[in-house]
């Protein structure tokens, strides 16, 4: 190396690498030095803990038996044992040890070939494994892809590693000449395995001699490529965090094949390297009873049908959460299922029942490795959402729980989708796995205020009331109005502005919408816990949604109660009336319609005391009453005219028509339909103009002119197709069915039936076993209509 360069420490030792040739010489001289100083490794250890290069004494005795150090490691270790290392003298030593380090850096990678053991790092085979075919014919697929990567992602406890090891040892005799398995922790508790360090673990799995592992990372990913070239070599790459995390750690060689799992979709892998990903979803119901069969015993399960039922409805599908399950079942001194299923009934959190000695498998230590990963806005939407009691979630309303704008949302969102802690099931839908949820709600619970808990469920329920008015006046335009403060909803305004994006909204939101209505009834929300269920009436009659609607307009009778509102407590009792007369409960229909009327006679209002007098001649009609029917369709109209209310005349009139009919009175109906008619066309509404033409058709049915009446049902069955109302469009076929069926044409009655019995099925509506009754030949055509 040419002369030689001497640093003579305070104590007079002379350090000279000049004649280094191996990392072994280098750290027997260092030894030598700190030996020479009188310093243990727990000394310089202890000087070194509160600065920058800290010299721990494992890594002092590694560089002494043989691992290179990086320079500034060396220079910290020179400093410490009493090295001028700020002298001129100092840096010419620096560039020939750069010198030296190239020299040993550039000597023969030594295998030691007496003592190479082919790695065999997989561990056990997974004992439960269930299902996954798919996913597992999916890995197969990388054998005759040699040199690919797979990346299984998905969710914390969904069995990434489980499916990774089984495919993996299934598939090891394929690898002959070794299998590394390392577990990268990229979201335990204590921090991730970093790269220099993974890849130190693949070199020492291959018996590289430490000193003959290069200093510099880049060298090391280069010998390891280099060892494994042409070998046919198995890797799995466990819990990893990115895809940086991953890049270094993979060979170049075509006949190795990587498999990594994460809960991050790793899009990096994908992109860069084509990496397979592979997500994995949740159980099935039968996958998931035969998880826990596997370890409890199938006569366990079956000797409690109710227990098992519960606990595999808990566990959701998630394999961790039925292992766990599974566990606390068989470690019990006498096995029980119905015993942990009572804990979980009584249980004030889901969470609970998955608790475990081991802190490592327990399920909210699970999940907070998937939390811990994300910056605080990500957090705090993914607290927000567990506040969420709906199905699901637009990004909309997402935004309204941060009361943020949908761009910033939406990135959040897929902060969250990239760690599995979400799912965008369809486009620009999002859902939680339910143990999730539960993990989310009490980390808001312990992380948010109250008030802020408030402020977002109370944004939640304002952006759903916002879009469900605007929606709902798109739906009927006539309908009545109703006076109440407009939400201000904190997040983007609603994204419809025809019948047809409302109606695609409200089939889309319906179940949060119910949802959002329970929610402001549980937080005491009072005006909006009677406007949802208001605003949402349209839909739900049209749809035929009757239990709801009935549930619904009980909490809305409460609401109204709670601000002390005749009119709302009147609206909402005539709907209740409305749903159970729908229902086949006519008399406690009639009992909340009466009631109705008292509060409309007390509020002053003559169009609620109008609507709640044809409600009940509906209720009259189904009992069989028509006479009584006819009286309150009179008296429906007697208070339209007085408030001067024309579509409300108009309703009335048809309701009139219909009624007489169903007395024979068929001239006199046609006159009152005939008048009604008019009117809708003038004020251009369909869906009345519908059920007007629905009447007229009963009666030309009656009147012996089939082809008329099949006409004027066929024109409203259009309609109803055309407006998204299912129910009526169901009752109109019932009576088309009717119709052909008195005119001679069996064929054509019995397919308009089993149409109308499709759909009555669909929304289980009594009024089904009528028409399968006449399809079996076992019932006479009857009349039925609603007239709203």
């Amino acid at each position: 190396m040419g002369d030689s360069i001497r640093l003579r420490t305070r104590s007079g030792w002379d350090v000279d690498p000049t004649n280094v040739t191996t990392s072994d010489e280098l750290g027997a001289l260092l030894r030598r030095l700190r030996t020479s100083t009188g310093l243990s490794t727990w000394d310089i250890d202890q000087r070194t803990r509160h600065t920058e290069v800290r010299l721990t004494r494992s890594k002092i005795s590694k560089v002494e038996r043989g691992e290179l150090p990086t320079l500034t490691w060396l220079r910290a270790f020179l400093n410490v044992c009493g090295v001028d290392t700020g002298s001129r003298r100092y840096r010419d030593w620096e560039r020939a040890w750069a010198t030296a380090q190239r020299r040993i850096a550039a000597g023969p990678v030594a295998v030691d070939s007496q003592s190479f053991v082919v790695p065999r790092q997989l561990p056990a085979v997974p004992r439960h494994f269930v299902g996954r075919q798919a996913e597992l014919d999916h890995l197969n697929g990388l054998i005759t892809h040699p040199g690919r990567v797979a990346v299984v992602q998905g969710a914390a406890g969904i069995g990434k590693t489980t499916l990774a090891l089984h495919w993996a040892h299934a598939a090891s005799q394929r690898f002959p000449d070794g299998q590394f398995y390392l577990n990268l922790r990229g979201f335990n508790l204590d921090r991730p395995t970093a790269p220099p360090e993974a890849l130190r673990e693949l070199l020492d799995g291959l018996n590289v001699s430490p000193g003959r592992i290069p200093s510099s990372f880049n060298a090391q990913v280069s010998l390891f490529r280099s060892l494994v070239a042409g070998k046919r070599i198995l890797i799995v790459l466990d819990n990893a965090a990115t895809s940086d995390q991953v890049r270094p750690l993979l060979p170049g060689a075509p006949t190795c094949v990587t498999i990594v799992t994460s809960r991050n979709r790793l899009a990096g892998l994908v992109a860069r390297e084509g990496a397979l990903p592979l997500t994995l979803d949740t159980l099935s119901k039968k996958e998931s009873r035969s998880l826990l069969a596997r370890t409890v015993g199938v006569e366990l399960l079956d000797s409690a049908p109710d227990a098992s039922t519960a606990l595999l409805a808990l566990c959701a599908g998630l394999p961790l959460s039925l292992a766990i399950i599974a566990a606390r079942v068989v470690v019990a001194p006498t096995p029980s299922l119905e015993r942990i299923a009572a804990e979980a009934e009584h249980s004030r959190s889901q969470l609970s029942q998955f608790e475990l000695d081991d802190r490592e498998s327990d399920l909210r230590t699970v999940f907070s490795g998937s939390y811990r990963a994300l910056d605080e806005p990500a957090a705090r939407l993914f607290r927000l959402l567990g506040l969420n009691t709906g199905a699901d979630v637009s990004v909309d309303a997402a935004a309204s729980l941060l009361a943020a704008d949908a761009t910033n949302t939406r990135a959040l969102l897929t902060v969250l989708t990239n760690l599995h802690l979400v799912e965008e099931y369809r486009p620009g839908r999002f859902r939680m796995h339910d143990l999730l949820r539960a993990y989310a709600f009490e980390r808001a619970q312990e992380e948010e205020t109250d008030v802020d808990r408030l402020r977002a469920q109370s944004g939640l329920v304002a952006y759903f009331l916002q879009c469900s008015l605007t929606g709902d006046r798109l739906l009927d335009p006539l309908r009545e109005t109703f006076p109440a403060p407009r939400p201000d909803a904190p997040g983007p305004p609603p994204r419809f502005d025809s019948y047809r994006s409302a109606l695609a909204w409200f089939q889309q939101e319906h179940k949060n919408l119910s949802a959002a209505a329970r929610l402001a009834s549980t937080l005491g929300l009072h005006d909006a816990a009677f406007l949802l269920p208001w605003s949402m009436t349209t839909y739900l009659h049209r749809q035929g949604y009757w239990p709801e609607y009935a549930e619904l307009f009980r909490l809305a009778l409460d609401a109204g109660g709670a601000i002390g509102d005749p009119r709302a407590q009147g609206v909402a009792s005539r709907n209740i009336g409305n749903a159970l007369a729908q229902l086949g409960k006519f008399q406690e229909a009639l009992e909340h319609q009466t009631r109705a009327l008292t509060f409309f006679v007390q509020a002053g209002d003559i169009d609620g005391q109008a609507r709640t007098e044809r409600a009940m001649g509906f209720a009259r009609e189904q009992m069989g009453d028509h006479a009584s029917a006819v009286r309150h369709a009179r008296a429906a109209l007697a208070h339209y005219q007085d408030s001067g209310n024309l579509a409300g005349q108009a309703q009335a009139l048809n309701a009139l028509g219909w009624y007489l009919a169903l007395q024979g009175c068929h001239t006199d109906a046609l006159h009152h339909c005939a008048a009604a008619l008019k009117i809708f066309e003038t004020l251009d509404d369909p869906t009345y103009q519908a059920h007007t033409l629905d009447s007229i058709g009963y009666s030309l049915h009656q009147l012996g002119r089939h082809s008329d009446a099949s006409e004027r049902y066929e024109q409203a069955i259009e309609m109803y197709r055309r407006l998204g109302d299912r129910y009526y469009e169901a009752e109109t076929l019932h009576h088309l069915g009717d119709c052909r069926h008195a005119s001679g044409d069996t064929d054509g009655a019995r397919h308009a039936w089993r149409d109308a019995l499709e759909i009555f099925a669909a929304i289980n509506h009594p009024r089904g076993e009528q028409v399968r009754a006449k399809l079996s030949g076992d019932a006479p055509p009857a009349p039925q209509q609603d007239i709203g």
